[in-house]
């Protein structure tokens, strides 16, 4: 199985019913594909792909939505302002190959103001709002 590392994001209940954002899980990992690439394995998880508003992946077993994307060079990988782990196995990979940061290597976590932040103009209507808008 390939594997690569990852942003992942639980965002079942990163927004609530009056569209008022509260920080999500998030993680950088290590995570596996299925040899068709529509399930990812993370940890426990077994996340199943599909098309949704700020999701792209769900977990199997409880149904909670998800956002999985490459990391990117700047680090903005979250759609909402949240801390973001680094897990211990990938960390040294992550901050010299993928951040271009070597001084970082060791940083297990950070804070990140994500894609979506509020009070970005013209973004404000991006936020999801309830778990239900999410797959359809």
């Amino acid at each position: 199985m390939e594997s690569k590392i990852m942003f992942i994001q639980q965002v079942s209940w990163c927004v609530d019913c009056y569209g008022e954002h509260y920080e999500c899980p998030a993680r950088i990992g290590r995570v596996r594909f299925s040899k068709t690439g529509r399930t990812v394995y993370y940890g426990t998880l077994t996340l199943k792909k599909t098309k949704g508003y700020k999701c792209n992946h769900y977990d199997e077993a409880t149904s909670e939505d998800y956002w999985i994307s490459g990391c990117h060079k700047n680090g903005n990988d979250p759609l909402y302002p949240t801390m973001i782990h680094v897990d211990a196995d990938v960390q040294e990979e992550y901050w010299t190959e993928i951040r271009k940061k070597p001084e970082r290597v060791g940083d297990l976590s950070f804070k990140d103001k994500g894609k979506y932040q509020k009070g970005q103009k013209g973004r404000d209507r991006d936020f999801h709002y309830g778990r239900s808008a999410c797959r359809a």
